[in-house]
């Protein structure tokens, strides 16, 4: 027959003299037994540990996608960047965002030309009315 999760096991352990005493001390602030404060602790100390594990490769997976998009756009292999150096890989950073730069230059130069246009037609079709 298999225990559950839940049931309850007896152990035998031995502990340092100071913390038995900080896990009394612990046990009757908090208003519980020895027993439920170890099991309190030791139960806290896994559920950090999880949402610890979880948020590092949340921030891996978030890392991994960043170096991926920054290798799409410098159209790098993984092969590629593995062999980089991190001047050669800053370098390459550098020119991509230079080349975004020029990219926001020109559409901001298309809007102005645009808007320039547009203030163009409606001064025209201002003149054009008051000749009528």
């Amino acid at each position: 027959m298999s225990r559950k999760p839940t049931d309850l096991r007896s152990i035998s352990t031995r502990l340092p003299e100071g913390l038995r005493r900080r896990l009394e001390r612990s046990a009757q602030a908090n208003d519980r037994s020895m027993n439920a404060e170890i099991i309190h602790r030791l139960t806290e100390s896994y559920t950090a540990a999880d949402t610890l594990a979880a948020a590092l490769e949340g921030g891996r997976k978030a890392a991994t996608a960043s170096a991926t998009a920054i290798m799409q756009v410098i159209n790098l292999t993984l092969p590629e960047a593995v062999r980089l150096t991190g001047q050669e890989m800053h370098q390459l950073i550098q020119k991509a965002r230079e080349e975004d730069d020029k990219v926001m230059l020109s559409i901001s130069s298309l809007k102005v030309k645009k808007a320039r246009e547009d203030d163009d037609k409606v001064m025209l079709g201002g003149q054009s009315n008051e000749k009528t």
